[in-house]
């Protein structure tokens, strides 16, 4: 009786353990999502002032926006700027735009896959400007598995998920005798680099 209690109270406790890694992972995921989102706004507004100044100091504002977003730096930048009336593109960082297509319907139509955008009026001139959410769910992800693989444990041991299969995390405690679809168990190989 005393054997089968402790091994149950044994299971229970890795259970609970795998539990409260996943839901403490799956925080630190949305922190990182909010916090990367966030300075990608604080960066979009700082373009914009550059921007709204390199307009409003005189001629050659395609020139300069031109420059500024074939910078390195700005790689990552998606940047649409046409002309109003005939709807020719003066720069499309990433080739959004193709041949024939008015430019404020590809960004009305693609609009949703940027999280962090602005559309912008130039006088004559129109400009999109945002980061693709697949360039920040990218970063969320590098950042998280840095953490991850950096994570350490006592008697050099670590956490192995394969991969979790249930759709339950996050939505409460399992059902009871439910065992979590994760390995958890010593591997003799050191994790990934």
């Amino acid at each position: 009786m005393y054997r089968t209690n402790t091994a149950e109270s044994i299971e229970q406790l890795k259970r609970q353990f795998l539990y409260d890694s996943v839901q403490n992972q799956i925080k630190r995921i949305d922190t990182q999502r909010v916090i990367t989102n966030q300075r990608y706004q604080a960066e979009l507004e700082r373009k914009l002032l550059l921007l709204d100044n390199a307009y409003t100091t005189g001629d050659g504002f395609v020139g300069r926006a031109t420059s500024y977003f074939s910078n390195t730096a700005n790689a990552a930048w998606t940047a649409v700027l046409w002309e109003k009336e005939t709807g020719k593109v003066m720069l499309d960082t990433h080739s959004l735009v193709g041949e024939g297509e008015l430019p404020i319907e590809v960004v009305r139509t693609r609009i949703h896959e940027y999280v962090t955008h602005s559309l912008c009026s130039y006088a004559p001139y129109t400009l999109f400007l945002g980061i693709p959410q697949t360039m920040i769910e990218s970063e969320v992800k590098a950042s998280i598995a840095e953490e991850i693989y950096g994570s350490a444990y006592s008697e050099n041991s670590y956490i192995w998920v394969n991969e979790v299969v249930n759709g339950m995390v996050g939505m409460g405690m399992p059902p009871e005798g439910f065992i979590p679809t994760c390995v958890i168990r010593p591997v003799p190989c050191f994790p990934p680099a």
